[in-house]
């Protein structure tokens, strides 16, 4: 590890304690200003970007490309639907793994930011399976399609935040 590289991580681990710590106040935030109307955009932004909806998604994606293929068209979509399903699986595993290795009560059980029982399964809030996936996903679109970034990540982020505003998260988890 190089100077660059240690303050990479030393910043990235400032921001994942700066959300920390501002998990509380961000909640509250969040949960004053809920109106059912909010809801509503929430469920759906948190629908699209479920592990079955991305699948779907990739899956049409790789439908598209073979298709597409077959009739003289390169293998660019085909391709960057399976590279996306396969950043998709590995968000999901290793989300898995945290979620079991931390345990981090989600927000709706109301015990609290600092909540963790490890090994107790994986319907638990670190990390968002969501906001793995979804950004897993984004990312690849966004590196083969120039501009592709502009809609993908704007997308991952209205899913995490819709798991903040839907009780299911903590703010850092995103």
């Amino acid at each position: 590890m190089d100077r660059y590289d240690a303050m990479k991580l030393g910043g990235a681990m400032a921001v994942v304690g700066g959300m920390f710590a501002a998990d509380r106040p961000i909640y509250d935030l969040v949960q004053r200003n809920n109106t059912s109307g909010g809801r509503d955009i929430a469920d759906k932004f948190s629908d699209w970007g479920g592990p079955g909806a991305l699948l779907g998604l990739n899956a049409g994606v790789i439908a598209v490309g073979v298709a597409s293929e077959s009739y003289g068209a390169g293998s660019k979509l085909k391709d960057a639907g399976l590279v996306s399903l396969e950043a998709e699986g590995f968000a999901i595993a290793a989300t898995a793994a945290l979620k079991m290795i931390t345990g981090r009560e989600r927000p709706e059980a109301s015990h609290g930011a600092t909540q963790f029982r490890p090994f107790s399964g994986l319907d638990t809030s670190l990390a968002s399976t969501h906001a793995a996936a979804s950004f897993a996903v984004a990312t690849v679109f966004a590196e083969r399609y120039e501009g592709a970034g502009w809609v993908t990540y704007p997308l991952a982020v209205f899913i995490s935040g819709s798991r903040v505003y839907l009780d299911k998260h903590f703010s850092q988890t995103w």
